[in-house]
């Protein structure tokens, strides 16, 4: 007798992606009224923010998050005397389970929370920045990234929307505290692979489920310096190859290395060198008899 080998049913499914970013919206900060083709899942990290759409208006709080439906109309807002920090993703998913979200504030325990800052690191290192661009219409990907990223992505999403379905038709339960110690290498990884976007502790104290003074202690034990000191070393050092090289000129090169302005990145550059990037450039010159 032969093996029979039995399928799948796919109660869920997400067929593309849009878009996974991670905001830090100033206060005031709100958008007009919009609708698109697929769904956008809309989830506070911290602060609060007012959400108005066809199936839902009222706050959104931290730890909870709405999942607007295909062509819904929708508008953010956040306080006029306090930031938040969001992340939104949009992704294609026909499962109708999931309208449901669209109408109610859902708060994620401590496995969705995990699920959710998984899906965006993975979503790091598979698009390119900017990561922080309400506007952007067209997030591309790297020519490369690790093997099956692209993948998993797809698979934690699924499993995140799968989670929320069965919690929401299980009885109501409590919801655990989850506030376990990050690991100072993996974030060091993450900081070598993404200093050149701009990064803020409460992303990555997202991203690795701990809090700002655990992070700040323990990476200061481990590197002798503080996060913010750690990146702008790893962008200066850059910074001072892309001079050496001269493809990109200096405000080229501060977008590049993510700094908010020129004047910031020229404030740092002479902090770390003792030189503005024009005097770094003409010291070049001068040391090689160069052309000027």
């Amino acid at each position: 007798m032969e093996f029979k080998l039995k399928s799948f049913k796919k109660e869920l499914e997400v067929l593309r992606m849009a878009n996974v970013h991670y905001f830090e919206f100033t206060n005031k900060y709100h958008t007009a009224s919009d609708r698109h083709p697929f769904r956008e899942l809309i989830y506070v990290d911290s602060g609060t923010l007012t959400v108005r759409s066809d199936g839902y208006e009222g706050a959104l709080t931290k730890n909870s998050l709405i999942i607007h439906k295909a062509m819904e109309a929708h508008s953010l807002k956040c306080p006029d005397d306090a930031p938040c920090n969001v992340i939104i993703i949009g992704f294609e998913c026909k499962c109708e389970a999931l309208d449901r979200f669209s109408s109610q504030v859902t708060e994620l325990d401590g496995e969705q929370q995990n699920l959710l800052s998984e899906i965006i690191r993975d979503g790091r290192s598979v698009f390119l920045p900017p990561y922080d661009q309400p506007s952007l219409k067209d997030m591309k990907k790297r020519q490369s990234f690790p093997f099956g990223a692209d993948q998993m992505i797809k698979i934690k999403l699924e499993l995140l929307l799968i989670n929320l379905v069965q919690a929401s038709n299980s009885a109501p339960h409590a919801t655990p505290s989850f506030i376990p110690q990050s690991k100072i290498s993996d974030v060091t990884d993450y900081l070598n692979q993404n200093y050149h976007s701009q990064l803020s502790l409460d992303e990555l104290c997202f991203l690795f489920k701990t809090n700002k003074t655990s992070l700040c202690s323990h990476f200061k034990q481990a590197h002798q310096c503080t996060i913010i000191d750690y990146v702008n070393r790893l962008r200066i050092k850059d910074a001072k190859m892309h001079l050496r090289e001269g493809k990109l000129n200096i405000t080229q090169i501060s977008q590049a290395l993510g700094f908010s302005s020129i004047h910031y990145f020229s404030r740092i550059f002479k902090k770390y060198t003792g030189f503005s990037p024009a005097a770094y450039t003409l010291s070049l010159k001068s040391k090689f008899d160069l052309p000027f």
